[in-house]
């Protein structure tokens, strides 16, 4: 019971902080979860994601901020109703769809839990690459922007992808020696540089 109550408190504090989510929620209460037994560790996560996939659709519905990359639809729709006068819409229909889609989560990952590392291996390396190639190309030729600018965002993108550690392989690639970005580029640092300065600008372009 204490263990759900730190997992709710931690998403509702993580979730509404932008670029924070649940991932630094876990490194963060790290050490209090080194001495707990596996399953308060997974009652805690699965408390944790649930709250914290509707705590961030605050900042997202308010302000237009993700408050990790779930949130990016919520915050881009979910603003606009709430400037519409839809706001109390906007986060009703959240709250439902984060609890169903946490809940099918979980199932899901206690019916593959006895092969749940094969199944890991086998997304990763097969499943994901269609998805992934699929969305290019859909984004590549239904987009409105110019071939060789989406061509450019998309090898961008798998560029920063590639940066930290590879379960897999158990290799390294971009860290430059730095510990720190063995987990990858901070998901804060990367919607501050892509998504929030590009919407501050455009502020630019309002006469008040």
């Amino acid at each position: 019971f204490i263990i759900t109550l730190l997992g709710i408190l931690c998403g509702v504090v993580f979730g509404i902080v932008p670029g924070a989510g649940p991932f630094l929620a876990l490194a963060t209460v790290y050490p209090l979860l080194y001495y707990v037994d596996p399953v308060s560790i997974i009652t805690f996560y699965v408390a944790l994601i649930i709250t914290c996939n509707y705590a961030n659709s605050i900042t997202g519905i308010l302000y237009g901020i993700p408050g990790d990359p779930a949130a990016a639809v919520t915050a881009r729709y979910g603003h606009k109703m709430l400037r519409e006068g839809k706001g109390h819409l906007a986060v009703s229909s959240n709250a439902i769809s984060s609890t169903i889609g946490s809940i099918f989560a979980v199932g899901l990952f206690l019916y593959f839990l006895p092969n749940i590392f094969s199944l890991f291996k086998f997304y990763n390396s097969t499943i994901q690459v269609l998805i992934i190639g699929l969305a290019i190309l859909l984004l590549t030729f239904m987009s409105h922007q110019s071939l060789w600018k989406t061509i450019l965002l998309f090898i961008f993108g798998g560029i920063l992808a590639k940066i930290g550690f590879n379960n897999l392989t158990h290799q390294t690639w971009g860290t430059f020696g730095i510990d720190y970005l063995t987990l990858g580029i901070p998901f804060s640092s990367m919607m501050i540089g892509l998504y929030i300065i590009p919407e501050v600008l455009k502020f630019q372009e309002i006469e008040f």
